[in-house]
C-alpha cells in the first residue's frame, strides 16, 4: 500500500501503514479491491468479539470502523471477510506473571 498511495498523508496516520498490503485504504478512500485480496488490519479485526475495547484509545480504529457501511457498500468481499474474521477471538497472549522465561545460556567457547 505505501509504494502506491496517491494520499499518504491520510493514510500515514496508520500505524501499520508501511507494512500494509490492503489493496484499499479506508483512511485515504483509494484503491481498488477485487475478491480475495488482503483487506486493511482494522476493517478484518472490526467484527471480533471485544474489538471495541482492544482498540478502544485508537483513533484510526474508530475511523475505519465509521468508514465500514461505505466500504462494504461498495465492496461487498469485505464485509464477507469481516464477516468471517468475526467468527474467531482474537489470538491469547501469555500474560501469565507467574510463567517464567528462560534466559538462553551463555557458554563459553574455549580453545
Amino acid at each position: 500500500m505505501a509504494a502506491n498511495c496517491i494520499n499518504p498523508r491520510a493514510a500515514e496516520r496508520c500505524h501499520r501503514f508501511l507494512t500494509c498490503n490492503a489493496s484499499h485504504c479506508p483512511l485515504s478512500e483509494e484503491g481498488l479491491h477485487l475478491p480475495g485480496e488482503s483487506i486493511c488490519y482494522y476493517l478484518r479485526n472490526s467484527g471480533k468479539p471485544g474489538a471495541d475495547e482492544k482498540f478502544r484509545d485508537d483513533p484510526v480504529f474508530s475511523e475505519c470502523l465509521d468508514k465500514l457501511p461505505g466500504i462494504v457498500a461498495k465492496f461487498p468481499d469485505i464485509g464477507e471477510r469481516v464477516d468471517q474474521c468475526s467468527k474467531t477471538p482474537f489470538a491469547v497472549q501469555n500474560c501469565n506473571p507467574k510463567s517464567k522465561v528462560r534466559k538462553p545460556e551463555v557458554s563459553s567457547v574455549t580453545k
